[in-house]
């Protein structure tokens, strides 16, 4: 039951309150009084009821169908019931009466009224064990979204601006389990020091294919002493990237300009060995205060933390290199945060979010120093916040050239998924 309760608070912290999966799981592998099986099962059940909902809540609408219930059940019990779908369908229930009992258990906290009906759902979840209740009566391609739980629209506009075989690649990648990928961070330590250390054999640490500084583990680091000391830090291989495509040189002036936890920020003054000056910038007051911390835990000395707007930012000096980690509909993060595809954009929103990335696009234009370099990030598959925004970009300003770019669809080597492109100024 406890680990029950855990799951069921951290989904309606997402479901219901806009919590991030990722933070909350985070804070989750640092509680101490949780074992290590437990948090490792609550991540299991908390990410594979997000990534299969689409799929639980058309199973769960087929049993209100055979049910012919008219009582309007509460969402929370409906979150509860997208779990116990999740436990039933993909792990393996040992002992049905227990575990329909505390289930039950669990209803009557929330709405004791409700308990009869819930049971009847409970049992008919077993009668009808890996039934796929009326899914052969979908047409071909709907099945197979609703397997992968995967939203139609996506889809389409995936295959709209891609190709089908892109499309159909993402809807499979979309339910992996992402890896445990790691940053070694080499102002506290060494590659080599990570890789050889004894008392970590059984987490089987092996080389990232991608960046030379980032690491794969089989078990979760944050009860480590090495993430405890700030010798390594948890970050998505395609994250560390990006870093390197800005490569900061030791004494270059660096502006970030959507910072966040900074977690990009500290990489960047890594390579540049604390030497010379980054100022990180954020909208997110929080989340800067998370990224001071982190920054002080990992030794980095010479960083400026400045919470503002970047699209107004006003500074007096000019930059070597400047990186826009811009906001965007984060499609390429789904792997790591289920919920974002439950959000469908409206086509305000969306452009709303295209303008904002061009106003920060300008602005770093208007600081950025001749011959100097700008980075542009969105963790998305959408050409008009990514391609199209950097032709328009390009257009509007003549002295800056593409020198590389690129969309990283994260299936290759189940990584997030990225567009990146970087940007020169002529003299």
């Amino acid at each position: 039951m406890i680990i029950q309760n855990d799951v069921y608070k951290i989904l309606v912290q997402v479901i219901l309150e806009k919590g991030h999966c990722n933070v909350l799981l985070a804070q989750m592998m640092r509680d101490k009084n949780l074992t290590l099986s437990e948090k490792e099962a609550i991540e299991k059940i908390v990410l594979g009821t997000l990534k299969n909902q689409i799929y639980l809540d058309y199973i769960l609408n087929q049993i209100w169908n055979v049910l012919k219930s008219v009582i309007t059940i509460p969402f929370r019990i409906t979150i509860l019931l997208w779990i116990v779908l999740y436990e039933i369908y993909f792990l393996e229930i040992t002992n049905k009466e227990i575990f329909i009992e505390n289930n039950l258990k669990k209803v009557r906290t929330i709405d004791n009224k409700l308990t009869f009906i819930i049971s009847k759902v409970l049992d008919l979840c077993f009668t009808e064990f890996r039934s796929e209740f009326n899914l052969q009566k979908e047409s071909k391609q709907n099945i197979k979204l609703i397997k992968y739980s995967y939203p139609s629209w996506l889809y389409y506009l995936i295959k709209s601006q891609f190709s089908i075989n892109i499309a159909n690649q993402l809807i499979k990648d979309n339910l992996r389990m992402p890896l445990i990928s790691f940053r070694v961070n080499t102002l506290k330590t060494t590659v080599n020091k990570v890789l050889n250390n004894e008392n970590y054999k059984s987490f089987n640490f092996c080389l990232s294919k991608i960046v030379s500084d980032g690491m794969i583990s089989s078990k979760s680091i944050f009860n480590t002493k090495l993430y405890e000391n700030g010798e390594i830090i948890k970050q998505d291989q395609a994250s560390m990237l990006v870093s390197h495509f800005l490569n900061p040189q030791p004494y270059d002036e660096v502006l970030d300009m959507c910072a966040g936890i900074a977690s990009k920020t500290a990489h960047m003054e890594t390579l540049m060995s604390n030497h010379g000056k980054i100022v990180a910038c954020d909208i997110n007051e929080e989340r800067l205060k998370i990224g001071a911390t982190y920054l002080k835990k990992l030794g980095v000395t010479n960083t400026e933390i400045k919470y503002g707007d970047s699209t107004i930012l006003d500074v007096n000096n000019k930059f070597d290199k400047i990186l826009i980690d811009a906001p965007s509909a984060a499609w390429g993060l789904i792997k790591r945060k289920p919920e974002v595809k439950l959000i469908n954009w409206s086509k305000e929103e969306i452009n709303h979010l295209i303008t904002v990335q061009s106003k920060l696009l300008n602005k770093a234009y208007q600081i950025l120093k001749p011959e100097a370099i700008i980075v542009y990030v969105a963790c998305t598959f959408n050409i008009k916040e990514n391609q199209n925004q950097i032709e328009k970009f390009v257009k509007n300003h003549a002295d800056m050239t593409i020198i590389a770019e690129k969309q990283f669809f994260g299936f290759n080597n189940n990584t997030d998924g990225f567009y990146i492109c970087k940007l020169k100024k002529g003299i």
